[in-house]
Parts: structure tokens; C-alpha cells; sequence
């Protein structure tokens, strides 16, 4: 039997980004017959998850904290299997699979004192320090990159020959939220929002490792636009994050233009980027955004709205020629997109059309199809 245990120290329900992506790809894992999956939480009271969960509950405040206190959970593990193996009752191959550097390190570890019939598949989303990169991917069998881009900065960094050994798998979006969400009628009603006015959305979080994530840009690029009838909205902020942009909107002679909401459930987050007329992921161009891939470039997509851009070379692998890219941090050039876009609502329509073309590859099925494929099963010949 193949069995696959998803690592995380992460308590449910989390909707945070994160949160979510581990979340669904580990229920899209559990409905794969290949594996049996068990997907390892801190605590669970999410009921989505609880037949597929199990509980370490370790103290600590973080994730990171976390993760460096399970040594213990991960050590009984690794002895269940291996005296089970060792006794002649089991021939199980036993799938490690986490995106947590600290309980990939300690599965290494434990790995290469034990020893067994373990493998270790790493997710990456972005890169770690130098030193906890080369670790990682040095213990790895497999990894597993969101973008080309990625691929491409690892592979150099640690000088990687075998070009199999890292792979890329795109993908990220249940696209029956989104099925559900367009059947339903008066959603700007719904969400109290103006019923005719054109709305630019920003949907996600604002601010990610203290980093601003491009909505100054946005909120310079309205000013500089005339057309009253042109709002933006800005959907997943904290009380000090949307006090501290209102407070920016303010400054600049917007405030009655512009919409804060805070963090909000998964099926409202689909709601909120099905009413607007046009999406922006306006990212700046700093060292972060240029390796993490958004995974709100999947819901965009499936929201069937026109996109436009910040172009950074990871997120033109998805969007290149279906979407409208601007210069990065350059509110100009995204005002000027915006009105261009507004004034041809033929070519918004073409736009979402083109890329919802691709959006079956980018479920969530298809993605835990491609690492079980791709990743996992290659580990275990």
C-alpha cells in the first residue's frame, strides 16, 4: 500500500492562504485511490477534514515554533512503520509530503537514523534562507514547484543536474465554489455594493510577511482616473490594515471611491471576485513576489473575469496571453490598462474566455493527480 502522510502544524478551520491550499489539496489527495492519505494538523475541528486528519497538538504559537517541537510525533511515526515492516507485516511504502522546511529537516533526520522504505516529497512555493534550501532539497526524493520560474532558481541555486528530480504541477481551484457562486442572482445586492458602478477588485490579503502587496499602486492608479463611476474594492484586510489604507484613499481624495471588506469565508471570497468587473494582481516587483506564485491567479481564472497583471515572469507562465499585464509599482501604466479595458468590453470577455479555456488543468483533482503521478509514484519505483 501506498501511504501518504500530508505534514503541517496547522490547526483547523484556518482561512488563511496557506491554510486553504493545504487544506484542499489534502482532500483532493484523499479522493485519489493511489494513496491513502492522512493528513497531520496540530488540532482539527474543521468536519470537512476529520476523517482524514490526525492530531499531534503541539504547544506553540507559530508555525515555525510548532514544527520544531514534533519531533516526537513525527519519531512514533517512523517506529510504527518500520517495526510493522521489520516484523513482516507490512510492505507499505510510506510518502513523507510537506511544504514546512523544519518537518521536512526532521523527517531527514529521522529518516537516515532509521532508515525504511521512506520517502520525502517537498512542495515549494517559494524559496527559504540559502542554507535551509539546499538542506531541504538535498534530503528530498522529489519536489514539487508551482512555476517554471522556480523550477529554473532552484535547479541553479543548488546547481541540480537531474532535471526529473524537480517538477513542476500547476493548479489550485474548486472549480464547483465558482459554479455554485454564478447561479445565484443579485450578488452585488447581496454583498450591499453598488449595482451599476465599474468595479476593480483586489481580493487576498493585504499585506503578506510585512510586505505591501501593490495596493498603494492600485489606490495611486484611481486617483488618476477621472470616470467617478470607476471603484475599487479590496476584500481580506485586518482592522489595522483596512484603517491604514482607508487612511491612504483618504489622503489621496478617493475615500468615497473605494470599498474595504476584512478576511472572509472561502464561498464569499468567490462572490466578491464574481461581481467585479475587472481583477488585479498588482504585486510589486520586489524579490518575494518575484519567486512566490499567487494562487489566487486559479480563482481569478475561474471567476470567468478579465485579469490584468503585474508582469513578473511567474505569473506570465499562466496568464501571459490571456490577461493584461502592466508595469510593475507603476499606477500610470495600471490606470491606463484599466480605462483601456473599460472601454472594450469585447475584449474583457475574450480575455476570461481564453483563460478559463485552461481551467480544468488547474483544479484541484488535478493537481494532487499530477504529484501523485509526477512526484510520488516516480519516488516509489
Amino acid at each position: 500500500m501506498k501511504i501518504l502522510y500530508y505534514l503541517t502544524t496547522k490547526s483547523y478551520p484556518d482561512f488563511r492562504a496557506d491554510g486553504v491550499y493545504v487544506k484542499e489539496l489534502a482532500l483532493a489527495f484523499s479522493r485519489d485511490s493511489r494513496v491513502q492519505t492522512t493528513l497531520i494538523v496540530n488540532k482539527n475541528s474543521d468536519p470537512e477534514l476529520e476523517d482524514i486528519t490526525m492530531e499531534v497538538k503541539v504547544n506553540g504559537t507559530t508555525d515555525r515554533y510548532r514544527s520544531l517541537h514534533s519531533f516526537v510525533w513525527l519519531n512514533r511515526l517512523f517506529f510504527k512503520h518500520l517495526a510493522s515492516s521489520r516484523f513482516g507485516k507490512s510492505s507499505d511504502i510510506i510518502v513523507f509530503f510537506s511544504n514546512d522546511p523544519y518537518l521536512l529537516v526532521i523527517t531527514g533526520f529521522l529518516r537516515f537514523i532509521y532508515g525504511g522504505n521512506f520517502r520525502i516529497v517537498s512542495d515549494w512555493h517559494q524559496p527559504f534562507s540559502p542554507i535551509l534550501t539546499s538542506i531541504v532539497l538535498r534530503l528530498s526524493d522529489k519536489a514539487i514547484v508551482t512555476s517554471e520560474f522556480l523550477k529554473n532558481k532552484l535547479s541553479t541555486f543548488c546547481k541540480i543536474k537531474n532535471k526529473d528530480f524537480i517538477s513542476v504541477v500547476y493548479g489550485g481551484v474548486d472549480l464547483s465554489r465558482f459554479e455554485r457562486v454564478r447561479k445565484e442572482l443579485n450578488l452585488r445586492s447581496t454583498l450591499e455594493l453598488p449595482q451599476t458602478d465599474f468595479i476593480i477588485g483586489y481580493i487576498g490579503g493585504f499585506r503578506t510577511m510585512g510586505l505591501e502587496k501593490g495596493i498603494l499602486t492600485m489606490l495611486d492608479a484611481l486617483a488618476l482616473i477621472p470616470d467617478q463611476s470607476v471603484r475599487m474594492i479590496f476584500v481580506g484586510g485586518t482592522d489595522e490594515e483596512i484603517e491604514f489604507y482607508t487612511k491612504e484613499a483618504s489622503m489621496r481624495g478617493i475615500m468615497d471611491r473605494i470599498i474595504m471588506r476584512c478576511r472572509q469565508g472561502i464561498e464569499d471570497i468567490a462572490r466578491y471576485e464574481c461581481i467585479s468587473d475587472i481583477l488585479v494582481i498588482p504585486y510589486p516587483n520586489e524579490h518575494h513576489f518575484q519567486l512566490a506564485f499567487p494562487m489566487k491567479v486559479y480563482e481569478y481564472i475561474a471567476s470567468k473575469k478579465p485579469i490584468i497583471y503585474s508582469d513578473l515572469p511567474l505569473i506570465s507562465e499562466i496568464l501571459g496571453d490571456c490577461a493584461v499585464s502592466f508595469n510593475p509599482d507603476d499606477a500610470k501604466d495600471l490606470s491606463e490598462k484599466i480605462l483601456n479595458l473599460k472601454n472594450n468590453p469585447a475584449q474583457c470577455e475574450e480575455f476570461a474566455n481564453k483563460a478559463y479555456d485552461n481551467i480544468m488543468g488547474f483544479s484541484w483533482e488535478k493537481k494532487a493527480a499530477n504529484i501523485i503521478s509526477s512526484c510520488i509514484s516516480r519516488t516509489m519505483s
